[in-house]
């Protein structure tokens, strides 16, 4: 599902975050080399996840500036 949200013009810059009980290196390397822009692992406290979500989506809105001028 990631590699297809990645590969397609319309969702690619959609922030993905993973959440997962899963805590393998190679599981969280393979996401984030899939376009996974965070990863976190279950149990998790809610703050934690509140803060990156913030990142994510402080992050997505600075890319946005990049591509849209309004003067």
């Amino acid at each position: 599902l990631l590699a297809d949200l990645k590969n397609d013009p319309q969702t690619r810059n959609i922030p993905v975050m993973m959440l997962s009980g899963e805590n393998h290196m190679d599981q969280v390397k393979a996401s984030l080399n899939l376009g996974a822009n965070d990863y976190l692992v279950k149990p998790f406290r809610n703050g934690v996840l509140v803060n990156k979500i913030q990142k994510l989506l402080e992050k997505a809105q600075n890319r946005r500036k990049d591509y849209y001028y309004v003067g």
